[in-house]
């Protein structure tokens, strides 16, 4: 077990962009003895509805209580409940100010690579995988303080124990179980510069790169994680062209 962990918080949740480690990073969490694991997406949505009910309503006015005692009683006789919830970024304020002392992990993808494996997801156009990419990066920015962390799909997969010992020195304490299980189930070569671009064919990645280099997304993934984001193969003119003038340059690149 990581010595000078804080103590163990009753819930944790992890959140991020769809296809940025959420699943690995609970999946890891959830092999501490002392953890159980929900994957429960629909979360913040239901305690934003309950608020929503009792201000309109008001015949229900302990079912915020309730609901709290629900996660405890999921929690049960361990000291942590983890909740994978992708798009509770969004609700954080609420979630923070319901259930205190949670803390929260950010998972964050390299941008080309979030977007390559959010096309798939999402079932949107690039430029709507970016800006999604975008908004959930802002708003980590916008709302980061002392209960909550990021940390890159990138640092997860190609130094799991290093990325683990981290959120065990800041959110939870973590046993070994959690470290042997990231480093057996590990698949380095997702966070290869390349692996995006081979998985959707040098058409649509020059259109990936066109979002990010239109975006700056790139400069937000490196004021988030310190890393830079991968090195692009489209002309450095061109790039230009797209953070200054962005959808008629990504017409040029189609054309």
């Amino acid at each position: 077990m990581v010595t000078n962990s804080p103590p163990s918080p009753r819930f944790v949740f992890v959140f991020g962009a769809v296809g940025s480690g959420n699943t690995f990073m609970c999946s890891c969490l959830v092999r501490d003895s002392r953890v159980y694991g929900v994957n429960e997406d629909a979360f913040g949505a239901t305690l934003e509805r309950l608020v929503q009910s009792e201000k309109e309503f008001g015949s229900c006015p302990h079912s915020l209580e309730a609901f709290v005692r629900f996660l405890d009683d999921l929690r049960r006789d361990r000291s942590t409940l983890v909740l994978k919830t992708p798009s509770n970024l969004r609700r954080l304020d609420l979630i923070r100010k319901h259930l205190e002392g949670a803390r929260f992990v950010y998972m964050i993808r390299e941008p080309h690579a979030a977007i390559a494996s959010g096309l798939e997801r999402h079932g949107l156009p690039p430029e709507g995988v970016a800006d999604l990419w975008a908004e959930d990066a802002r708003r980590y920015l916008s709302s980061r303080g002392s209960d909550m962390i990021a940390v890159a799909y990138e640092s997860l997969t190609r130094a799991p124990r290093e990325a683990l010992e981290r959120v065990a020195a800041e959110v939870m304490p973590l046993d070994e179980g959690v470290m042997a299980y990231a480093e057996q189930s590990n698949r380095p070569e997702r966070s290869s510069p390349n692996w995006w671009r081979e998985r959707v064919g040098p058409a649509k990645a020059a259109e990936i790169e066109a979002m990010v280099a239109s975006r700056s997304l790139g400069e937000l993934y490196q004021e988030i994680t310190g890393e830079q984001a991968a090195t692009p193969l489209i002309q450095d003119g061109l790039l230009t062209r797209l953070r200054k003038g962005g959808a008629k340059a990504l017409e040029r690149l189609k054309g």
